[in-house]
């Protein structure tokens, strides 16, 4: 199995609670995250097209994370509307850098995992 996100799904398991969902903006996270961290649910699995058949108008808000004009506000809609607290993104996604919407709980050179400020 591939160990690219191996640190960060570990990461999640020791510091979330079991049963939290995870918001993977990217959909090709989830089988390495899944593998690595099965007390963990997620936001978009092995292929989005069950997400939207399971809940259309939660695929369409998983989706708007997609967009480039997606901003730290939007981003925190969308993980409210979710009910998740966290999100975790590649490390090159800038959006979220100095949000005051979120706050970095963990960092790699492949990603980074953010928390929704309270």
């Amino acid at each position: 199995p591939a160990k690219r996100l191996k640190p960060a799904a570990e990461w999640l398991s020791a510091h979330t609670n079991p049963g939290d969902i995870i918001t993977n903006s990217s959909w090709s996270m989830f089988p390495e995250l899944l593998y690595w961290n099965t007390t963990n649910r997620y936001i978009a699995g092995a292929d989005p097209a069950f997400l939207w058949l399971g809940d259309s108008e939660r695929y369409k808000q998983w989706l708007s994370l997609q967009a480039t004009t997606s901003t730290p506000q939007t981003y925190a809609q969308t993980l409210q509307a979710l009910h998740s607290q966290w999100v975790i993104v590649p490390s090159t996604n800038s959006t979220l850098t100095n949000s005051s919407y979120f706050e970095q709980a963990y960092a790699d050179n492949q990603v980074r995992i953010l928390r929704v400020k309270k």
